[in-house]
Protein backbone atom coordinates (compact mmCIF):
# COMPACT_ATOMS: atom_id res chain seq x y z
CA UNK A 1 0.00 0.00 0.00
CA UNK A 2 2.85 2.36 0.82
CA UNK A 3 4.59 1.75 -2.52
CA UNK A 4 1.36 2.59 -4.33
CA UNK A 5 1.25 5.97 -2.57
CA UNK A 6 4.86 6.62 -3.54
CA UNK A 7 4.05 5.77 -7.16
CA UNK A 8 1.11 8.17 -7.23
CA UNK A 9 3.27 10.86 -5.61
CA UNK A 10 6.00 10.41 -8.20
CA UNK A 11 3.43 10.46 -11.03
CA UNK A 12 2.00 13.71 -9.68
CA UNK A 13 5.47 15.23 -9.45
CA UNK A 14 6.18 14.29 -13.07
CA UNK A 15 2.93 15.92 -14.21
CA UNK A 16 3.86 19.14 -12.39
CA UNK A 17 7.35 19.15 -13.87
CA UNK A 18 5.94 18.58 -17.35
CA UNK A 19 3.56 21.53 -16.94
CA UNK A 20 6.25 23.96 -15.78
CA UNK A 21 7.80 24.66 -19.23
CA UNK A 22 4.37 25.59 -20.59
CA UNK A 23 4.03 28.23 -17.89
CA UNK A 24 7.58 29.52 -18.40
CA UNK A 25 6.96 29.86 -22.17
CA UNK A 26 4.39 32.59 -21.48
CA UNK A 27 7.10 34.72 -19.88
CA UNK A 28 9.69 34.47 -22.68
CA UNK A 29 10.00 35.63 -26.28
CA UNK A 30 10.94 33.64 -29.34
CA UNK A 31 14.14 33.90 -31.37
CA UNK A 32 14.87 37.33 -32.87
CA UNK A 33 12.29 38.97 -30.57
CA UNK A 34 12.85 41.43 -27.75
CA UNK A 35 11.07 41.30 -24.40
CA UNK A 36 9.18 44.60 -23.97
CA UNK A 37 7.30 43.94 -20.73
CA UNK A 38 5.80 41.29 -18.49
CA UNK A 39 2.16 41.83 -17.57
CA UNK A 40 0.77 40.43 -14.32
CA UNK A 41 -2.73 39.64 -13.07
CA UNK A 42 -3.66 38.55 -9.56
CA UNK A 43 -6.01 35.61 -9.22
CA UNK A 44 -8.27 35.88 -6.16
CA UNK A 45 -7.90 33.56 -3.21
CA UNK A 46 -10.42 30.72 -3.22
CA UNK A 47 -10.39 28.33 -0.29
CA UNK A 48 -8.38 26.16 -0.09
CA UNK A 49 -6.26 27.86 -2.80
CA UNK A 50 -4.24 30.97 -1.91
CA UNK A 51 -4.14 34.04 -4.16
CA UNK A 52 -1.42 33.94 -6.80
CA UNK A 53 -0.18 35.91 -9.79
CA UNK A 54 -0.21 34.83 -13.46
CA UNK A 55 2.16 36.45 -15.96
CA UNK A 56 2.58 36.87 -19.70
CA UNK A 57 5.30 38.38 -21.88
CA UNK A 58 4.89 41.17 -24.43
CA UNK A 59 7.44 40.84 -27.23
CA UNK A 60 8.62 43.04 -30.10
CA UNK A 61 9.44 41.36 -33.41
CA UNK A 62 12.14 42.64 -35.84
CA UNK A 63 9.50 44.64 -37.78
CA UNK A 64 8.69 46.61 -34.62
CA UNK A 65 5.27 45.09 -33.92
CA UNK A 66 4.52 44.40 -30.25
CA UNK A 67 2.34 41.42 -29.31
CA UNK A 68 1.52 39.79 -25.99
CA UNK A 69 1.15 36.09 -25.26
CA UNK A 70 -2.20 34.89 -23.93
CA UNK A 71 -2.87 35.48 -20.25
CA UNK A 72 -3.35 32.18 -18.40
CA UNK A 73 -6.78 31.70 -16.86
CA UNK A 74 -7.28 31.72 -13.11
CA UNK A 75 -8.33 28.29 -11.82
CA UNK A 76 -12.02 27.69 -11.20
CA UNK A 77 -13.44 26.51 -7.91
CA UNK A 78 -13.84 22.76 -7.79
CA UNK A 79 -17.48 21.80 -7.05
CA UNK A 80 -16.43 18.86 -4.89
Amino acid sequence: MRTMGIRFGMAGLLVLLAAMPAVADRETCGAAQTLVSIEEKECPARPPQPAFIVRRACCKNPEGRVHCNHMPHCPAISPS
